[in-house]
């Protein structure tokens, strides 16, 4: 059972070290512009934007790394597809009459609400 979920495991990691990545450099290129760190020669010779992505794609590896080799993290991640797998997903005609009906209730209350307010509204204005 753990080796036909461990594709999906490998994706899903790699699906959030590259999230990761991409918050590391978003984060690591404001602290640059915040600090005035700037040039060609921020980091081993390295631009500040070359040093930002260098960076993050360092910590985005970093976390694939650390989560693929951590057999509770993989084992987490298995368990988790494998649950999946045991769902039963509705119809695509049973969930079209259950968004049909949401949205009624929303426009019935939304009415509800709207006569409410007007009929307060109008009960305080004559009082005031």
């Amino acid at each position: 059972m753990e080796n036909e979920n461990r594709k999906f495991t490998i994706v899903s990691f790699f699906a959030f070290s590259s999230i990761v990545g991409l918050v590391l450099d978003l984060l690591i290129g404001q602290i640059m512009f915040a600090f005035k760190w700037g040039g060609q020669n921020v980091l081993f010779g390295l631009s500040a934007r070359q040093t930002s992505l260098a960076l993050s794609v360092l910590g985005g590896l970093t976390i694939f790394f650390v989560l693929a080799l951590s057999a509770k993290a993989t084992g987490f991640i298995d368990e988790v597809f494998s649950e999946l797998k045991k769902t039963t997903w509705p119809k695509l005609q049973e969930t079209g009459i259950s968004t049909a009906v949401v949205s009624i209730m929303i426009g019935v209350a939304a009415l509800i609400l709207f006569f409410m307010d007007t009929v307060w509204g109008l009960f305080f204005k004559t009082l005031l």
